[in-house]
């Protein structure tokens, strides 16, 4: 089941119901001695809903990996070892060398790319993964993109948000969030740096908050 975007209640006046969107390759100004307009491409307002998207593609991620059958449990987080992102960006603390992935997911007319690295054991999963928001999408506010992650991530897994908090990681705006569905429960951390969208979560039958908590902790920002 795809997840649907949550509502954007901060979305301009052209967006109630019945009215047309303007087309976002043609623009209103005109020059000063009344000649032709002046074609402009105004940055298109889609934050908060593409950053619900890029949370339940992530969701998804991590409920396909829980139900794959793993080798072994998960080791203490006492065992993990630094990971340094290959593109020097950033590092964390992982329980074993992770598998990396990419897709694709298109919203609301725009494609985002998403790259996720995995750690899946047979009780338990482990993932970062993140998403380059496009320079010509103008972004709401920290809270909307990451509210709005987590409310995509929720209906991705068909789950319902126990509870989320704004918090600061690796000096960045945040947010925490315990999601439970039928399928198990995902604690994910949410972080915003500029136009990146990070997502650390931990997915399993049952919530460790151990471990989610030393994966977010250990999350550093190296540049890049």
């Amino acid at each position: 089941m795809s997840a649907q975007p949550p509502t954007d209640t901060t979305t301009e006046p052209w967006t109630s119901k019945g009215s047309t969107p303007p087309d976002p390759t043609e623009s209103s100004a005109s020059s000063l001695d009344g000649g032709a307009a002046t074609p402009e491409r105004p940055k298109r307002r889609w934050g908060p809903i593409l950053g619900g998207a890029a949370g339940a593609i992530v969701a998804a991620v991590v409920v396909a990996v829980v139900t794959r059958p793993g080798s072994s449990s998960m080791p203490s987080v006492d065992r993990w070892t630094a990971f340094s992102d290959p593109d020097g960006r950033f590092t964390v603390s992982m329980p074993k060398q992770p598998e990396r992935t990419t897709q694709q997911e298109s919203a609301a007319g725009l494609t985002l790319d998403i790259i996720v690295f995995t750690a899946a054991y047979s009780d338990s999963a482990v993932v970062v993964g993140y998403s380059d928001y496009p320079d010509d999408l103008e972004l709401g506010t920290p809270e909307q993109v990451l509210d709005g992650a987590t409310q995509g991530a929720a209906e991705a897994t068909e789950g319902t948000v126990i509870s989320s908090m704004a918090v600061t990681v690796a000096g960045r705006p945040a947010m925490n969030a315990d999601i439970q569905s039928e399928r198990g429960r995902a604690l994910s951390t949410f972080v915003l740096d500029g136009r990146r969208l990070y997502v650390l979560t931990t997915a399993g039958r049952e919530s460790r908050n151990d471990i989610q908590s030393h994966l977010s902790d250990s999350f550093t920002l190296t540049g890049g």
